[in-house]
């Protein structure tokens, strides 16, 4: 039965084209040459040669042609190989480019989370330091030794030198009293210093972790160009080697056709196996091939396809994946 299938129309497999890929035309004539040989006859033999050169002609133009077919199949190979190839490093791009904005908001959320943190420690320090009354003053040996001294003139009636102690404890006691209000209100002004020295050590850090997050990320991401660099190189490689294959490798047919297990036999999985296949198969899985088909719900109803890579897994690679809802 003829082939209808782009997957079985090669080089090798010229079985599969109509006639078997042979020229039903060559046939006849070699029959016909055949005939007019058993003739034994001078004019025949002139025919006989005719048709044997025409008949050589024939199946050469028909080789000819089958070489044609395969190298402007292979050239349409080739050509779905590179734009396969190259909507694949557009995915790596996209989904990279996905994977980098996700982790770009986990890290601005740590930020985020860590200034809250930050503001709450501040307002938890004012909260602590306006509950904290002033301590009381405590004098100096002088003022209590003046207040005695005061009390004693007072005792004796010297007003006048007792007035004058008591001016004087005044004045140094407003002093004092400064004086502690001052180291008082700078210990506050310290454990907030503190505090802000605290928080911006830990900004650093958390800023540091950042980096090093983006770091791995883009050490993640190299590694990964680099394979796919590699797997690219060797895609390519195997289908060039496979196209070049297809004109020297022996010619199949069919397994009902086998002779004998030395003749090469025309398998099922080849069509979806072989590199030679590779331009269409790559083009087909991701839906530019010949079983391109539009969505109907997208024509009928209009609804619009979800984000390509909106269900993709960002987890870390040591990170447990939650198991799915039973």
């Amino acid at each position: 039965m003829p082939a209808t299938n782009w997957r079985e129309i090669t080089y090798s497999r010229a079985h599969l084209r109509p006639h078997d890929g042979k020229d039903p035309e060559v046939k006849r004539l070699r029959d016909q040459t055949r005939v007019l040989a058993k003739s034994m006859d001078l004019q025949s033999y002139g025919l006989a040669m005719k048709y044997q050169k025409t008949a050589a002609e024939k199946k050469q133009d028909l080789l000819n042609k089958l070489k044609q077919d395969e190298l402007e199949r292979q050239d349409q190979e080739r050509r779905n190989v590179s734009e396969a190839l190259r909507m694949r490093m557009e995915d790596f791009t996209a989904e990279w480019a996905h994977k980098r904005r996700v982790l770009e908001e986990e890290l601005a959320q740590k930020m985020v989370g860590f200034e809250e943190r930050a503001q709450g420690k501040r307002e938890k320090l004012q909260l602590t330091l306006q509950k904290q009354p002033m301590p009381p003053v405590k004098y100096s040996s002088q003022v209590r030794d003046d207040r005695i001294i005061e009390g004693k003139l007072a005792k004796a009636g010297e007003f006048e030198l007792a007035a004058r102690y008591n001016k004087s404890i005044a004045g140094k006691t407003k002093q004092e009293a400064q004086e502690h209000y001052e180291r008082w209100e700078l210990g506050r002004q310290r454990k907030v210093e503190r505090l802000e020295e605290k928080l911006k050590e830990e900004e650093q850090e958390a800023r540091d972790v950042c980096d090093r997050e983006r770091l791995r990320f883009e050490k993640r991401r190299g590694v990964a160009l680099e394979t796919l660099g590699r797997n690219q190189r060797a895609l390519a490689m195997d289908v060039d080697h496979a196209l070049k294959n297809e004109f020297g490798q022996p010619r199949e047919v069919r397994k009902s056709l086998t002779a004998s297990r030395a003749q090469p036999k025309s398998y099922a999985s080849r069509p979806e196996t072989s590199a030679t296949f590779y331009g269409r198969l790559m083009m087909e899985r991701v839906g530019r091939g010949s079983f391109d088909v539009p969505s109907v719900c997208r024509l009928h109803w209009g609804i619009e396809d979800p984000p390509k890579f909106a269900d993709l897994d960002d987890l870390r690679p040591n990170q447990p994946k939650p198991r799915p809802a039973t």
